[in-house]
């Protein structure tokens, strides 16, 4: 998890983006993923936009305590240490030290998939407030749920994870708790 002097998560966003959305609609899609881990009172977890940057992360290393979390959509070539790429539609890359997260970078794969923001996921569309709202899940600390209604279960087949659920509001509480 992230030291509450960490808190919020500040992140940017690759000045690329998505080859398939304007740059605005990927902010807003993670604007609108982080407020659904905000949603339960019991959570201090957030995050907030930070700015645009010429910074790529890279996939399959570590920085240590780089603090500087990169939001990225690969659209050429899907790096294999990041998973398969006709069935990956994204990966969380966190640092640590000791016990604490220290930097954590997200990959979208626009190789193998056209990001939208209607909740499609048919044929090779993917939604990314959907994808976005789960690996911030990741972001927090938060392991795949083994409840299939859960924005943490490891699958996406339908918009419905973009809301987070009754188990995700447990896990997210359970890490960073705040007052109701």
């Amino acid at each position: 998890p992230w030291a509450s002097q960490n808190l919020p998560y500040s992140y940017d966003i690759h000045e690329d983006g998505s080859d398939d959305l304007t740059y605005s609609d990927v902010q807003t899609e993670h604007e609108e993923s982080f407020s659904e881990w905000t949603t339960p009172c019991c959570s201090s977890f957030d995050g907030e936009y930070n700015s645009k940057t010429s910074d790529k992360p890279v996939a399959g290393t570590t920085y240590g305590n780089t603090q500087n979390n990169i939001v990225y959509f690969e659209e050429t070539d899907w790096p294999q240490a990041l998973g398969d790429a006709d069935t990956t539609y994204a990966v969380t890359q966190s640092t640590y030290k000791s016990s604490e997260t220290v930097d954590a970078d997200l990959f979208y794969n626009g190789v193998k998939w056209t990001w939208t923001t209607n909740g499609s996921f048919n044929g090779n569309n993917a939604d990314l407030q959907s994808v976005a709202t789960h690996e911030i899940g990741h972001v927090a600390g938060l392991g795949h749920s083994s409840q299939s209604t859960a924005t943490m279960y490891p699958t996406a087949t339908s918009s419905d994870i973009q809301t987070t659920e009754l188990d995700d509001w447990k896990g997210i509480c359970s890490i960073y708790s705040g007052t109701c």
